[in-house]
């Protein structure tokens, strides 16, 4: 058996080990599902060891199995390290990107098109959505999120950036009351929602419970509606910059703001190799390393 033969099949057994499906193995690794079938079997034949139980209803792996797993993604990593290292060609081909929304429509969007202009001989597949992302299961190969957590153990998790979250509101909104809590608020329902918790210049926790005039999921709506005057509203600093610089919108309480929100990266091991997701990654920490604003 030759070694890219045994690397193909160790890298079956990982997918099938992460997606805990021998479809959606199938579905990442773009090949049927008869062909991961197979390789399971060569590599079990080549192990003599009985490394995956499989049932109609389920799948999980031998004791066999979980001791060969973390060798198996060692030598992938190592593999696939040795390669880069080696390679001087410049990042080509697909690279799927899951993004959030508003971001992926606006200030993530200027990274990539700079990067597509430095790299021309990738292509890149945009995907933009404020829901969880499976990216061991393939359905990306980066997927960028903020605010949320990543719960996958799996993946490798990349900070990005900080982002920081103001209260703004239209200034004659702002003007018609002598205390901000007193105003109407439109709610980022994702990130909060009846009750406000913010923050002072020194950490001070202070928590609010407003009027909510209306409540959002879709965070480019809460800022149009905060632009008509509908209400006070929490929104990161990048979304509104130039508005504040414009004068559309004004800062309300200047001396509080709302959790930073955490902008990462995350990506599977066994894919973060490549040059093409290197290199984006790389674009990403350089473009966000004074926040997004």
């Amino acid at each position: 058996m030759a070694i890219p033969d045994r690397l193909e099949l160790l890298e079956t057994f990982v997918r099938v080990a992460d997606t805990g499906a021998l479809s959606r193995a199938a579905r990442s690794l773009n090949v049927s599902q008869p062909s991961v079938s197979r390789r399971i079997q060569s590599l079990e034949d080549a192990c003599r060891a009985k490394l995956i139980h499989r049932t109609t209803h389920y799948l999980e792996l031998t004791d066999e199995g979980r001791r060969l797993l973390p060798v198996a993604r060692e030598l992938l990593s190592k593999w696939e390290a040795g390669v880069s290292a080696l390679a001087d060609d410049e990042p080509s081909g697909l690279l799927r990107v899951a993004a959030p929304v508003g971001l992926g429509q606006s200030r993530l969007m200027d990274e990539a098109v700079t990067y597509l202009k430095r790299y021309p001989k990738v292509q890149m597949d945009w995907t933009l959505t404020d829901e969880p992302v499976d990216v061991v299961g393939g359905e990306a190969d980066i997927w960028v999120s903020i605010g949320g957590a990543v719960t996958d153990d799996r993946l490798v998790v990349k900070q990005l950036a900080k982002v920081d979250r103001l209260l703004v509101a239209a200034p004659g909104l702002a003007q018609s009351a002598s205390r901000w809590a007193d105003l109407p608020a439109i709610s980022l329902s994702p990130f909060y929602g009846a009750e406000l918790t913010l923050f002072s210049k020194r950490g001070k926790e202070e928590r609010y419970r407003p009027h909510i005039a209306l409540a959002c999921d879709n965070i480019a709506a809460v800022k149009r509606a905060a632009l008509q005057g509908g209400g006070v509203a929490l929104l990161p600093d990048w979304l509104v910059a130039a508005e504040l610089k414009g004068g559309r919108l004004t800062r309300v309480a200047p001396n509080l703001k709302g959790a930073p929100l955490n902008l990462i990266a995350a990506y599977a091991p066994e894919r973060g190799r490549p040059s093409r997701l290197r290199s984006f990654i790389d674009q990403l920490t350089k473009g966000f390393q004074k926040g997004l604003a």
